[in-house]
């Protein structure tokens, strides 16, 4: 019929336990991402009412002195 089969390993398909996003951040990663993704964590789950207060706490929400350059 000229069509590939697709029915054995490294057929393109990811395995399951391999889907899904990562489990934990890299290591690079600042420790503030990690406290904003617990403050976006807790905001969908209704235990903070205002995400950008929360996010502005931990990042800040001052200009940078040099102007961002």
């Amino acid at each position: 019929d000229g069509l590939a089969s697709n029915d054995g390993p490294g057929d393109g398909v990811a395995e399951s336990a391999d889907a899904g996003p990562p489990s934990e951040l890299p290591s690079p990663a600042p420790d503030f991402v990690g406290d904003i993704l617990g403050d976006v964590t807790d905001f969908l789950s209704g235990d903070i009412d205002t995400l950008g207060d929360a996010v502005s706490d931990v990042a800040g929400d001052a200009a940078p002195e040099n102007g961002g350059s």
